[in-house]
């Protein structure tokens, strides 16, 4: 080769390097690959509930069995069910479930899903980020099931549907919302450190008794009761047992729920994509 060939070479050849700092989010690619995102949500879809005895009944199955494991223990043996008022307490408690449920089951998905996915991420190119937020689609699907449960169990005992269901898909946004933006700082982590999984777990666990879901909120003083607003979930579940038992909306609560949200789904985004060079390596 001569002289001639490699200076041309060498003037137009492209080098790779790496990114640092702060790495901004690929919109444009993010939608150049939307199509992915379904195939994730379908694949999971289709083996979450494949070979199993039971199927969509665990939809159902799971947070039933919940109500009346807390009606029994929190309700009756608690005495919790006194102040609820005329609203029967076993309605409080799955109408709280059902938000609970689905940001749980995400969150947990969502933390886990790079690890599950190590066969893709380390051979195929394609914006990470599709991955955590592909784990919503199956947790709709048993959100969509328990919710027609809810309504037929609220029916039975005259509670009926209002105008203010019409606020369910936006309340439910703000749940995924929140649960892609911590599920993807956490598996951003556990990619590195696998024992962040199980902290996961634990976090989770803490974090339902933390959040009004068992018991009403009236168990706090109203002097303690502001603490409630620092947990980001508690104005998601509020805002559900609101628009589904018809009782007075704490917007103020909602609020502050929505502006955690952002906060945690602007970090865990650029948190994801300011480690995402070092998934195939690890993973």
């Amino acid at each position: 080769m001569n002289d001639t060939a490699t200076e041309n070479i060498r003037r137009h050849r492209t080098v790779i390097e790496p990114s640092s700092g702060w790495i901004p989010i690929r919109w444009a690619e993010l939608w150049h690959y939307r199509s992915l995102l379904w195939v994730f949500t379908w694949r999971d879809i289709k083996v979450r509930y494949k070979q199993t005895l039971l199927g969509f009944a665990w939809a159902v199955i799971s947070p039933v069995m919940s109500m009346v494991v807390f009606t029994v223990i929190f309700g009756k043996l608690a005495g919790f069910d006194k102040l609820t008022g005329d609203t029967p307490y076993q309605l409080v408690v799955f109408a709280a479930l059902l938000p609970w449920a689905y940001f749980s089951g995400s969150l947990g998905r969502a933390g886990n899903s790079l690890v599950s996915n190590a066969h893709i991420v380390t051979k195929v190119y394609f914006p990470r980020l599709l991955i955590p937020v592909s784990t919503l689609g199956s947790g709709l699907v048993d959100f969509a099931i328990a919710l027609v449960v809810f309504m037929a169990l609220a029916a039975w005992y005259g509670i009926f549907p209002t105008l203010a269901m019409c606020l369910i898909p936006f309340i439910l946004l703000g749940v995924s919302a929140l649960a892609v933006g911590v599920g993807m700082i956490f598996s951003a982590l556990i990619v590195k450190f696998r024992d962040m999984a199980m902290v996961l777990s634990y976090v989770t666990t803490f974090w339902m008794y933390l959040t009004p879901v068992m018991y009403p909120a009236e168990v706090l003083s109203e002097k303690s009761r502001w603490m409630l607003d620092f947990n980001p979930m508690y104005g998601y579940v509020s805002a559900f047992r609101t628009v589904l038992l018809d009782q007075p909306m704490h917007w103020l609560s909602l609020g502050y729920s929505v502006a955690f949200t952002v906060v945690l789904l602007i970090v865990g985004a650029y948190f994801f994509t300011r480690t995402e060079k070092t998934f195939a390596d690890v993973v």
